[in-house]
């Protein structure tokens, strides 16, 4: 016999409202442990060259952290197997929300020397300048005996690539990740002056292994019109890069990934070009003065 007259005609009505207080009452999951990656190649040779990098936590699978190098700040996420990684990009909700963006600023909230370091490059401390000579005192030339602006020359001119503008014109070469949006908006700045025939550039594709920023570098080193392919993409017509590559140009891509590593390139783009005394220049991330290394460069 129930008592008070309560019937138990339908008792599952209970077990959602069990659920609901033993959910509204259970401890809080424990945050993300941070992945060990200190010990990866890549990312060594990063920190070694100074490179610091602040944990952003876990979303969607990907470990995230918050890159600062030279005066310039992106993001690195680890690859679900934990095998590789992918620059520059942004974790998007389904609903259009920035989840990057909210990693940020949560990071910037809790970490009190990374917020000193990103409020003192809001005030314009510590950026590079617009580009530098390669032939630095005691700059390391790696597996070589000739100068580090010659070397670096001989790698970026041994990779593979695509090279498009008049032949004649001056020659830039340009280490880019199809995804990233530095890449894309460099370019943009730089397309009139090829299609005039003012400047001759070598687009060198490279992308995390496995990921989809490498397929589509490798499916841009087999494009027929490579000038063309390439501006419909920077357009963004993602079609133009679609489809498989071969496992020859995802070989070419990876060994290209072998040049970054080898010259500790952390952002892209990566410009390297001869200035008009003959002097090899860099410029690492998108140019902040862009006039001055096309006067490098075209003014003749």
């Amino acid at each position: 016999m129930i008592p008070y007259g309560i019937t138990m005609k339908k008792p599952a009505l209970f077990l959602p409202l069990l659920a609901l207080l033993l959910a509204l009452f259970a401890p809080a999951p424990a945050p993300a442990a941070e992945p060990d990656i200190a010990k990866m190649p890549m990312i060594k040779a990063m920190q070694d060259s100074g490179t610091k990098f602040y944990y952003l936590g876990e979303h969607s699978g990907l470990h995230g952290w918050l890159i600062l190098n030279n005066g310039r700040l992106n993001v690195l996420y680890l690859t679900p197997d934990k095998t590789g990684f992918i620059f520059s990009g942004s974790i998007i909700s389904g609903d259009g929300g920035n989840i990057t963006q909210l990693q940020i600023a949560s990071a910037i909230t809790k970490n009190d020397d990374l917020k000193a370091r990103v409020e003192g490059l809001a005030a314009g401390k510590g950026a590079p300048p617009p580009a530098v000579s390669i032939e630095k005192e005691g700059m390391p030339v790696p597996g070589g005996a000739i100068s580090p602006g010659e070397q670096l020359i001989a790698d970026m001119e041994s990779a593979a690539g695509m090279t498009v503008g008049e032949a004649t014109a001056p020659l830039l070469m340009m280490v880019v990740d199809p995804r990233c949006p530095y890449c894309k908006e460099t370019w943009r700045a730089l397309r009139d002056v090829v299609s005039v025939g003012g400047l001759r550039v070598k687009l060198i594709p490279i992308g995390a292994q496995g990921s989809e920023n490498e397929r589509e570098a490798a499916v841009f080193l087999r494009a027929e019109t490579p000038l063309a392919t390439w501006n419909a993409f920077i357009d963004d017509d993602k079609s133009v890069l679609a489809g498989e590559a071969t496992d020859r140009a995802i070989q070419q891509v990876r060994a290209n990934g072998g040049i970054v590593l080898r010259w500790k390139i952390e952002h892209t783009p990566y410009l390297v070009y001869r200035d008009a005394s003959g002097k090899v220049k860099i410029v690492v991330g998108q140019p902040d003065n862009m006039a001055a290394v096309l006067d490098d460069l075209v003014a003749r």
